[in-house]
């Protein structure tokens, strides 16, 4: 559980306690535990800002390259993170602006892939000719450019510890998993079907490591590898053909273990995930049984019925349930939950 300020506020005009205690208590606990950025209407403007940028320099990498010239091209790139950097470290480390700043360092890092392209076209200028994606490929460029990232990433760490900046090294991860390890196994390119298993076995792993520092630090770096694991794991489980309803029945099974997790490691994004998967198998279910049936509106409209007094009871008796999973837990395995590690 999370408080506010306006926790204290509440406190102090149902009598518990004094005003100048409520402000004492909040300083402590702000000293205690640093409040962790909240997604709010600032932030969001601050990610939509990015992602816009993101989505030029990608245009700039894919289109313009060559009416640019190497050389243009590498100059582009480095005045870009020249100015990326400084403004991250204007607003970070002289307005304490955490996320703008974090963000704006996280874009200096996106652009090391643009720089290191850039140089191997000066480097080797045969492949201004070639087709950009068969000139990667076909060069170990992408490994490189890769590499590079998850090098620059990683140091920039150790000087700004801003969670997002895991985005890129996760991704580029994923990208020598899906795109490079078929190289070094003498194959094209995986298959549909193998791209699915490896996306689910390394959101797993994603998962694992994202666990294995929840709540270690303060800075909550386990938030966006919990995000990017379970968005591959549950993705790729999803999208996997089912022949069978005992494969049906096994994903619903597992997305239910998503729903009891959440609860376990007090992260939200497992029961959201958990949550759409039940759903699309009670949807599968009303579908196969009604599905030439007048019935089939009513089963649905009836399921939907359902999910919401499933949601307000829920909200009612959380804390109840929640209490009565975590108490389940054997008492040898509790250290194991995040909520009981204490922070770096």
């Amino acid at each position: 559980m999370r408080l506010s300020r306006q926790d204290f506020d509440w406190a102090v005009q149902q009598g518990l306690i004094q005003a100048e205690q409520a402000k004492l208590l909040w300083e402590a606990f702000q000293t205690r535990q640093p409040e962790r950025s909240r997604f709010d209407f600032v932030n969001l403007a601050y990610y939509s800002g990015a992602l816009l940028i993101i989505v030029a320099m990608a245009w700039l990498m894919t289109e313009t390259w060559t009416s640019l010239g190497s050389t243009g091209l590498l100059g582009v790139a480095l005045i870009y993170a020249f100015i990326f950097a400084s403004l991250g470290y204007y607003f970070w480390f002289s307005q304490q602006l955490k996320v703008a700043g974090g963000l704006l360092f996280t874009l200096m890092v996106i652009m090391t892939p643009l720089v290191l392209y850039a140089l191997f076209l000066i480097y080797y200028p045969e492949l201004q000719d070639a087709h950009f994606y068969r000139a990667m490929r076909e060069n170990s460029l992408d490994l490189w450019m890769t590499l590079g990232t998850i090098a620059v990433a990683t140091v920039t760490l150790l000087f700004v510890r801003f969670p997002f900046l895991v985005a890129p090294i996760a991704f580029c991860l994923w990208y020598i998993m899906i795109q490079i390890i078929p190289d070094f196994l003498g194959k094209v390119e995986f298959s549909w079907g193998e791209t699915q298993s490896i996306s689910l076995f390394f959101g797993l792993l994603m998962i694992l490591v994202a666990y294995l520092i929840d709540q270690r630090t303060k800075e909550d770096f386990a938030f966006w590898l919990y995000l990017f694991g379970t968005l591959g794991f549950w993705v790729s489980l999803t999208l996997m053909s089912s022949d069978s309803e005992l494969e049906y029945f096994a994903y619903f099974m597992l997305n239910v273990i998503l729903v009891i997790i959440s609860v376990l490691l007090q992260r939200r994004i497992f029961i959201i995930f958990g949550a759409i998967g039940i759903f699309i198998y009670l949807g599968h279910l009303a579908y196969d049984l009604f599905e030439d049936l007048l019935f089939f509106p009513i089963t649905l409209s009836a399921i939907g019925l359902l999910i919401i007094i499933m949601g307000v009871q829920y909200q009612r008796y959380r804390q109840h349930i929640e209490q009565l999973i975590l108490a389940s837990v054997p008492q040898s395995l509790r250290p194991l939950l995040p909520s009981e590690r204490k922070e770096n």
